[in-house]
């Protein structure tokens, strides 16, 4: 992995424990839920409107959450591959 991968990787990890962004997440997802179900029944465009605000809060989660993912996976797969242990000296 390079430095600026791991920077990348580091920086989702460090926005899914960051209390800030997370709280932000809860609050917009509880604010849009709450809003779509005070709709009026005729009112099937602003509950679009508001269901589309919900699904582009979830994506932008979900892509955090790929990219730490990715970077865990990618730190665990640089463990394991090792360069080969020389058996012997004169090789």
């Amino acid at each position: 992995m390079t430095d600026e991968e791991n920077a990348r990787f580091a920086a989702a990890e460090e926005a899914l424990n960051n209390p800030i962004l997370s709280e932000a997440f809860e609050h917009l997802a509880s604010v849009y839920a709450r809003q779509w179900a005070a709709t009026k029944p005729g009112d099937q465009q602003h509950r679009e409107y508001l269901f589309s605000l919900q699904r582009a809060l979830k994506d932008v989660e979900l892509h955090i959450q790929s990219v730490a993912q990715k970077g865990k996976l990618n730190k665990e797969q640089d463990k394991k591959v090792q360069p080969p242990r020389k058996v012997f000296d004169f090789f």
